[in-house]
């Protein structure tokens, strides 16, 4: 994005059924995506990511993003969340008890 330069406007779309028209040529639409990046074994090792030890390097506790993130998504089903790290969502996964 360079100052004063226009911005270029979007070709308009037809509306999936049953959504607003939310395109017009006089909005800027922007898209913010919640998700995370977290490092398997990158300064700590798996466990004291996925559990939170070692916060004298880094604080992390990834099985904490992702159960509070999933409570949120239980609130409300609109929001969307994209989970990148298989390894830790998997060992999420499978600790859980119902």
């Amino acid at each position: 994005f360079k100052e004063n330069q226009p911005i270029r406007k979007h070709k308009r779309v037809k509306p999936v059924r049953g959504s607003p028209d939310i395109y017009s040529d006089s909005v800027l639409n922007v898209h913010i995506v919640p998700h995370t990046h977290d490092d398997v074994g990158w300064l700590k090792t798996v466990d004291q990511y996925f559990y939170g030890a070692n916060n004298s390097i880094q604080h992390a506790g990834v099985q904490y993003v992702i159960s509070s993130m999933v409570a949120e998504l239980e609130k409300d089903p609109s929001r969307t969340f994209t989970y990148v790290e298989m390894a830790f969502f998997a060992r999420w996964f499978y600790e859980q008890t119902d």
